[in-house]
C-alpha cells in the first residue's frame, strides 16, 4: 500500500465508516436529551473541551522542540470521543445515554475546535511554517464533509430504516474498530523509519495522556457527586479520542505525518486505561447490590 493511497482512499473510508458509525447511534432525541440531564453533560464537556485540552496543552509543551508532535497532541486534543467510546460505555455499565449525548455534541463541536486549538497551539508554541497555514472556514467546510454529511447519513438511516439500522450498528462498530487498527498498523507500516524513530518516545506519552484523560474525567465528576456510572462513562469519553479523524485532518489539511504520528500510537496506547475503567465499572456493577 502506497502513502498516497493509504491517505486518498483508506483513512477517508475508515473515517466515513466511524462517523456513519456514530450517526447510526444517534437520533434526534440524544439531543434533546442534552436538556435533561444538564449536569452531567456539563461535566462531560468541560471534560472534552477544558481538561482535555490542557492535558493536550501540557504534552504539546513537552514535545515543544518537534513541532508536528507538538500540533499533533494539540490536534488528538481537540478530538474527542469516537463511535468506540459508547461501546465502552455500555460494556463499563455506564450511562450509554449520556455518552451517546456527548459524543452527538463532539461531532458537532468538532468543527470549531479543531481549528481554533491548532491555531492557538500554533501562537503558544511560535510554530511556523505549512503546517499551520490554516484557512479556517475552508477547514470547517472540509471538517463538515468529514464529519457532519456521514454522521447525518447514520442518522437518517436509523430513523428511515429503523429495524436495519438497529441490525447493522453493532457490526458497523465492530468494523470500525477493526479498521482504525488496521489503518494505524499500515500507517505504521508505510512510515516505518519516521515510527520507528519516535514510537519508544511516543508510546509511553500517548498512554500517560490516554491515562491522564480517563482519571481526570472520572476526578472530575466524582468532584460534582455524579453518579458512578455517570463518571465512568465521562471518564471514557474523555480519554477515548476520534484519533482517526485527527489523523485524517494531520495527513490531509495540515500535510503533516508527524503531527498524525500522536494519534496513531493513542489509537492503539488509549486501549490500556480504557479497558481498565471497563473492569472498575464491572466490577461496581457487581458489588453495587451487597453495599
Amino acid at each position: 500500500m502506497e502513502d498516497n493511497l493509504l491517505i486518498r482512499v483508506a483513512l477517508p473510508l475508515v473515517n466515513f465508516i466511524i462517523m456513519c458509525g456514530i450517526g447510526l447511534t444517534l437520533e434526534v432525541a440524544d439531543f434533546r436529551r442534552i436538556g435533561r440531564s444538564p449536569k452531567s453533560v456539563a461535566v462531560g464537556v468541560a471534560g472534552h473541551y477544558l481538561l482535555l485540552p490542557a492535558i493536550g496543552f501540557v504534552m504539546a509543551y513537552v514535545f515543544r522542540d518537534t513541532p508536528g508532535f507538538a500540533i499533533g497532541f494539540v490536534l488528538l486534543a481537540a478530538c474527542p470521543s469516537a463511535s468506540v467510546s459508547n461501546t465502552l460505555s455500555y460494556l463499563a455499565g455506564g450511562n450509554v445515554a449520556l455518552a451517546v449525548a456527548l459524543t452527538a455534541i463532539s461531532a458537532v463541536a468538532s468543527l470549531l475546535s479543531v481549528p481554533a486549538w491548532i491555531l492557538l497551539a500554533a501562537r503558544a508554541f511560535d510554530i511556523e511554517g505549512r503546517m499551520v497555514q490554516l484557512p479556517v472556514s475552508e477547514t470547517i467546510a472540509r471538517l463538515a464533509v468529514l464529519v457532519l454529511l456521514p454522521v447525518a447519513l447514520g442518522m437518517g438511516a436509523r430513523h428511515w430504516a429503523r429495524a436495519w439500522a438497529l441490525r447493522v450498528q453493532p457490526w458497523i462498530s465492530r468494523v470500525a474498530l477493526l479498521s482504525l487498527i488496521l489503518v494505524v498498523v499500515a500507517f505504521a507500516v508505510t512510515q516505518w523509519e519516521l515510527v520507528s524513530r519516535s514510537i519508544s518516545e511516543l508510546g509511553a506519552a500517548t498512554l500517560a495522556m490516554s491515562a491522564a484523560a480517563m482519571v481526570g474525567g472520572l476526578l472530575l465528576a466524582r468532584a460534582v457527586k455524579l453518579s458512578f456510572a455517570d463518571s465512568v462513562t465521562i471518564s471514557i469519553e474523555v480519554g477515548v479520542q476520534n484519533c482517526m479523524l485527527a489523523m485524517l485532518v494531520a495527513l490531509t489539511i495540515l500535510h503533516s505525518v508527524q503531527a498524525a504520528l500522536p494519534a496513531a500510537t493513542y489509537g492503539l496506547m488509549m486501549f490500556v486505561p480504557a479497558l481498565a475503567v471497563v473492569a472498575l465499572g464491572r466490577r461496581a456493577r457487581r458489588e453495587a447490590p451487597q453495599t
